[in-house]
Protein backbone atom coordinates (compact mmCIF):
# COMPACT_ATOMS: atom_id res chain seq x y z
CA UNK A 1 0.00 0.00 0.00
CA UNK A 2 1.29 3.46 -0.83
CA UNK A 3 0.61 5.35 2.38
CA UNK A 4 1.91 8.67 1.09
CA UNK A 5 -0.52 10.94 -0.69
CA UNK A 6 0.16 12.34 -4.15
CA UNK A 7 -0.39 16.02 -3.32
CA UNK A 8 2.64 18.34 -3.52
CA UNK A 9 4.89 18.33 -0.44
CA UNK A 10 5.43 21.38 1.76
CA UNK A 11 8.15 23.91 1.02
CA UNK A 12 11.37 24.13 2.94
CA UNK A 13 13.25 27.39 3.38
CA UNK A 14 14.91 29.14 6.34
CA UNK A 15 11.63 30.65 7.58
CA UNK A 16 8.12 30.43 6.17
CA UNK A 17 5.38 32.53 7.67
CA UNK A 18 1.69 32.52 6.80
CA UNK A 19 -1.22 34.51 8.16
CA UNK A 20 -4.24 32.77 6.69
CA UNK A 21 -6.68 34.66 8.88
CA UNK A 22 -7.05 38.19 10.14
CA UNK A 23 -8.25 39.29 13.53
CA UNK A 24 -7.41 38.00 17.01
CA UNK A 25 -6.20 34.48 17.75
CA UNK A 26 -8.94 31.96 18.45
CA UNK A 27 -9.41 31.17 22.13
CA UNK A 28 -8.37 27.62 23.03
CA UNK A 29 -8.05 26.17 19.61
CA UNK A 30 -5.18 23.77 18.92
CA UNK A 31 -1.53 24.17 18.01
CA UNK A 32 -0.18 21.01 16.36
CA UNK A 33 3.59 20.93 16.55
CA UNK A 34 6.35 18.85 15.02
CA UNK A 35 10.12 19.13 15.30
CA UNK A 36 12.91 17.47 13.36
CA UNK A 37 16.03 16.92 15.44
CA UNK A 38 19.63 15.77 15.26
CA UNK A 39 18.95 12.85 17.62
CA UNK A 40 16.90 11.39 20.44
CA UNK A 41 18.28 13.04 23.56
CA UNK A 42 16.76 16.47 24.14
CA UNK A 43 19.55 17.39 26.56
CA UNK A 44 22.20 16.80 23.90
CA UNK A 45 20.62 16.96 20.45
CA UNK A 46 19.18 20.00 18.71
CA UNK A 47 16.08 21.04 16.79
CA UNK A 48 16.81 21.71 13.10
CA UNK A 49 13.24 22.30 11.92
CA UNK A 50 10.01 23.25 13.67
CA UNK A 51 6.44 23.64 12.40
CA UNK A 52 3.10 24.59 13.91
CA UNK A 53 -0.35 24.11 12.37
CA UNK A 54 -3.03 26.09 14.17
CA UNK A 55 -6.61 24.81 14.29
CA UNK A 56 -9.80 26.37 15.53
CA UNK A 57 -11.91 24.48 18.12
CA UNK A 58 -13.72 22.55 15.38
CA UNK A 59 -10.46 21.31 13.84
CA UNK A 60 -10.24 23.63 10.82
CA UNK A 61 -6.75 24.89 9.92
CA UNK A 62 -6.48 28.64 10.42
CA UNK A 63 -2.73 29.19 10.07
CA UNK A 64 0.62 27.49 9.55
CA UNK A 65 4.21 28.35 10.35
CA UNK A 66 7.52 26.55 9.76
CA UNK A 67 11.20 27.36 10.05
CA UNK A 68 14.50 25.64 9.68
CA UNK A 69 16.72 26.24 12.71
CA UNK A 70 20.43 26.97 12.59
CA UNK A 71 22.70 25.03 14.94
CA UNK A 72 26.37 25.62 15.78
CA UNK A 73 28.85 24.39 13.20
CA UNK A 74 30.33 22.03 15.79
CA UNK A 75 26.99 20.21 16.16
CA UNK A 76 26.38 17.12 14.05
CA UNK A 77 23.23 17.05 11.90
CA UNK A 78 22.51 13.48 12.95
CA UNK A 79 20.18 11.28 10.92
CA UNK A 80 20.04 13.33 7.71
CA UNK A 81 18.86 10.19 5.93
CA UNK A 82 15.65 10.53 7.96
CA UNK A 83 14.95 14.28 8.06
CA UNK A 84 16.80 15.11 4.83
CA UNK A 85 18.23 18.40 6.15
CA UNK A 86 21.74 19.35 5.06
CA UNK A 87 24.14 21.93 6.44
CA UNK A 88 23.72 24.12 3.36
CA UNK A 89 19.94 24.21 3.92
CA UNK A 90 20.53 25.83 7.32
CA UNK A 91 22.50 28.74 5.87
CA UNK A 92 20.56 31.88 6.70
CA UNK A 93 18.15 30.10 9.05
CA UNK A 94 17.48 31.69 12.45
CA UNK A 95 18.92 30.36 15.68
CA UNK A 96 16.32 28.90 18.01
CA UNK A 97 16.56 31.85 20.40
CA UNK A 98 15.33 34.13 17.60
CA UNK A 99 12.20 31.98 17.20
CA UNK A 100 11.17 31.96 20.87
CA UNK A 101 8.79 34.97 20.64
CA UNK A 102 7.06 33.49 17.58
CA UNK A 103 6.72 30.09 19.23
CA UNK A 104 5.27 31.55 22.41
CA UNK A 105 2.78 33.63 20.42
CA UNK A 106 1.59 30.60 18.46
CA UNK A 107 1.50 28.02 21.25
CA UNK A 108 0.13 30.03 24.17
CA UNK A 109 -3.64 30.08 24.59
CA UNK A 110 -4.07 26.82 22.68
CA UNK A 111 -4.09 23.12 23.46
CA UNK A 112 -0.74 21.86 22.15
CA UNK A 113 -0.94 18.64 20.12
CA UNK A 114 1.70 16.33 18.67
CA UNK A 115 2.22 12.79 17.46
CA UNK A 116 4.31 11.56 20.40
CA UNK A 117 3.93 14.96 22.02
CA UNK A 118 6.40 14.19 24.78
CA UNK A 119 9.25 13.99 22.26
CA UNK A 120 8.46 17.35 20.67
CA UNK A 121 7.78 19.00 24.01
CA UNK A 122 10.99 17.73 25.60
CA UNK A 123 13.10 19.09 22.75
CA UNK A 124 11.26 22.40 22.81
CA UNK A 125 11.77 22.70 26.57
CA UNK A 126 15.50 22.02 26.21
CA UNK A 127 15.89 24.61 23.44
CA UNK A 128 13.88 27.19 25.39
CA UNK A 129 16.14 26.55 28.39
CA UNK A 130 19.25 27.09 26.26
CA UNK A 131 17.71 30.42 25.23
CA UNK A 132 17.23 31.36 28.89
CA UNK A 133 13.45 30.89 28.89
CA UNK A 134 11.46 28.32 30.85
CA UNK A 135 8.70 26.53 28.92
CA UNK A 136 5.57 25.40 30.79
CA UNK A 137 4.59 21.72 30.89
CA UNK A 138 3.00 21.20 27.48
CA UNK A 139 2.46 17.47 27.90
CA UNK A 140 0.27 17.76 30.99
CA UNK A 141 -1.99 20.24 29.20
CA UNK A 142 -1.76 18.78 25.69
CA UNK A 143 -2.95 15.94 23.50
CA UNK A 144 -0.94 13.19 21.83
CA UNK A 145 -2.44 11.79 18.62
CA UNK A 146 -0.44 8.61 19.04
CA UNK A 147 -2.03 7.99 22.44
CA UNK A 148 -5.45 8.65 20.93
CA UNK A 149 -4.65 6.18 18.15
CA UNK A 150 -3.93 3.49 20.75
CA UNK A 151 -7.53 3.87 21.89
CA UNK A 152 -9.37 4.50 18.63
CA UNK A 153 -7.42 2.94 15.74
CA UNK A 154 -7.18 -0.85 15.16
CA UNK A 155 -3.45 -1.38 14.75
CA UNK A 156 -0.49 -2.51 16.82
CA UNK A 157 1.68 -0.06 14.91
CA UNK A 158 1.00 3.61 15.50
CA UNK A 159 3.57 5.52 13.53
CA UNK A 160 2.24 8.69 11.98
CA UNK A 161 2.27 7.05 8.55
CA UNK A 162 0.25 4.03 9.68
CA UNK A 163 -2.26 6.11 11.67
CA UNK A 164 -2.84 8.42 8.71
CA UNK A 165 -3.41 5.45 6.41
CA UNK A 166 -5.95 3.93 8.80
CA UNK A 167 -7.80 7.22 9.25
CA UNK A 168 -7.67 8.19 5.58
CA UNK A 169 -5.59 11.30 6.37
CA UNK A 170 -3.21 12.73 3.77
CA UNK A 171 0.49 12.49 4.63
CA UNK A 172 2.68 14.51 2.30
CA UNK A 173 6.35 15.18 2.96
CA UNK A 174 6.92 12.68 5.80
CA UNK A 175 9.83 13.53 8.12
CA UNK A 176 9.52 17.22 7.34
CA UNK A 177 8.23 19.28 10.23
CA UNK A 178 5.39 20.87 8.26
CA UNK A 179 4.40 17.65 6.51
CA UNK A 180 4.20 15.76 9.80
CA UNK A 181 2.45 18.61 11.62
CA UNK A 182 -0.19 18.78 8.89
CA UNK A 183 -0.69 15.03 9.10
CA UNK A 184 -1.05 15.10 12.89
CA UNK A 185 -3.52 17.98 12.49
CA UNK A 186 -5.49 15.83 10.07
CA UNK A 187 -5.55 13.01 12.62
CA UNK A 188 -6.79 15.38 15.30
CA UNK A 189 -9.58 16.55 12.98
CA UNK A 190 -10.47 12.89 12.32
CA UNK A 191 -10.79 12.22 16.05
CA UNK A 192 -12.95 15.33 16.46
CA UNK A 193 -15.22 14.40 13.54
CA UNK A 194 -15.51 10.81 14.79
CA UNK A 195 -16.89 12.11 18.08
CA UNK A 196 -14.27 10.50 20.29
CA UNK A 197 -14.29 12.06 23.75
CA UNK A 198 -10.87 12.56 25.26
CA UNK A 199 -11.12 15.27 27.89
CA UNK A 200 -11.42 18.45 25.86
CA UNK A 201 -12.63 20.46 28.82
CA UNK A 202 -9.78 19.24 31.02
CA UNK A 203 -7.22 19.96 28.33
CA UNK A 204 -8.60 23.44 27.67
CA UNK A 205 -8.65 24.22 31.39
CA UNK A 206 -5.08 23.00 31.81
CA UNK A 207 -3.88 24.92 28.75
CA UNK A 208 -5.57 28.08 29.97
CA UNK A 209 -3.73 27.77 33.27
CA UNK A 210 -0.22 27.44 31.82
CA UNK A 211 2.20 30.16 32.81
CA UNK A 212 3.80 31.35 29.59
CA UNK A 213 6.95 33.51 29.46
CA UNK A 214 6.94 36.95 27.89
CA UNK A 215 10.09 36.97 25.76
CA UNK A 216 9.17 40.05 23.71
CA UNK A 217 7.41 40.52 20.37
CA UNK A 218 7.95 38.17 17.47
CA UNK A 219 9.80 39.81 14.63
CA UNK A 220 9.67 39.13 10.93
CA UNK A 221 12.93 37.93 9.42
CA UNK A 222 14.24 39.48 6.25
CA UNK A 223 13.49 37.29 3.27
CA UNK A 224 10.59 35.53 4.94
CA UNK A 225 8.23 34.01 2.40
CA UNK A 226 4.49 33.45 2.59
CA UNK A 227 3.32 29.86 2.71
CA UNK A 228 0.16 30.43 0.72
CA UNK A 229 -2.65 27.93 0.87
CA UNK A 230 -1.49 24.47 2.02
CA UNK A 231 -2.81 22.70 -1.08
CA UNK A 232 -0.83 24.87 -3.51
CA UNK A 233 2.72 24.18 -2.43
CA UNK A 234 5.36 22.48 -4.52
CA UNK A 235 9.06 22.04 -3.82
CA UNK A 236 11.27 20.12 -6.28
CA UNK A 237 14.12 20.23 -3.73
CA UNK A 238 11.98 18.41 -1.20
CA UNK A 239 10.86 15.92 -3.84
CA UNK A 240 14.52 15.11 -4.50
CA UNK A 241 15.25 14.91 -0.75
CA UNK A 242 12.31 12.60 -0.15
CA UNK A 243 13.38 10.28 -2.96
CA UNK A 244 16.92 10.14 -1.58
CA UNK A 245 15.94 9.61 2.04
CA UNK A 246 12.82 7.52 1.59
CA UNK A 247 14.47 4.27 0.59
CA UNK A 248 16.62 4.26 3.71
CA UNK A 249 13.89 4.78 6.31
CA UNK A 250 10.81 3.42 4.55
CA UNK A 251 10.86 0.13 6.42
CA UNK A 252 11.26 1.55 9.92
CA UNK A 253 8.15 0.75 12.00
CA UNK A 254 8.27 4.09 13.82
CA UNK A 255 9.93 7.46 13.46
CA UNK A 256 13.50 6.98 14.63
CA UNK A 257 13.01 9.00 17.80
CA UNK A 258 9.51 8.02 18.88
CA UNK A 259 9.91 4.57 20.38
CA UNK A 260 13.08 5.13 22.33
CA UNK A 261 12.24 8.43 23.93
CA UNK A 262 8.92 7.20 25.27
CA UNK A 263 10.38 3.87 26.35
CA UNK A 264 13.05 5.70 28.30
CA UNK A 265 10.49 7.90 30.08
CA UNK A 266 7.81 5.26 30.59
CA UNK A 267 4.12 6.06 30.91
CA UNK A 268 2.84 9.42 29.64
CA UNK A 269 1.86 12.35 31.82
CA UNK A 270 -1.12 13.38 29.73
CA UNK A 271 -3.75 11.54 31.73
CA UNK A 272 -4.80 9.10 29.01
CA UNK A 273 -3.64 6.10 31.02
CA UNK A 274 -1.83 4.27 28.23
CA UNK A 275 1.80 3.21 28.14
CA UNK A 276 3.60 4.67 25.16
CA UNK A 277 6.59 2.40 24.59
CA UNK A 278 6.38 -0.01 21.68
CA UNK A 279 8.34 -3.27 21.52
CA UNK A 280 10.45 -2.37 18.49
CA UNK A 281 13.88 -1.00 19.25
CA UNK A 282 14.30 1.47 16.44
CA UNK A 283 17.62 2.78 17.66
CA UNK A 284 19.12 -0.67 17.16
CA UNK A 285 17.95 -0.64 13.54
CA UNK A 286 19.62 2.72 13.01
CA UNK A 287 22.92 1.71 14.59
Amino acid sequence: MNLAASAPPPERCPTLVSRLTSGPNLDLGYAVIDVETTGLDAQVHRIVECAIVELDPSGDIVDEWVSLVAIPEAEELGASFVHGITRSMLAGAPAFAELVPELVARLSGRVVVGHVLEFDASHLAAEFRRAGVELPDLVAAGLCTRDLARIHLPSERRSLEVCCALAGVQLTGPHTALGDARAAAGLLRWFIDAGHGFGWADRALAARGLGWPRPGPARERSGAAGLGRPDRLADPVLDERAARAGAEHRDLPERAHETDVVAERGAPRNGLGDERADGDDVAARLA
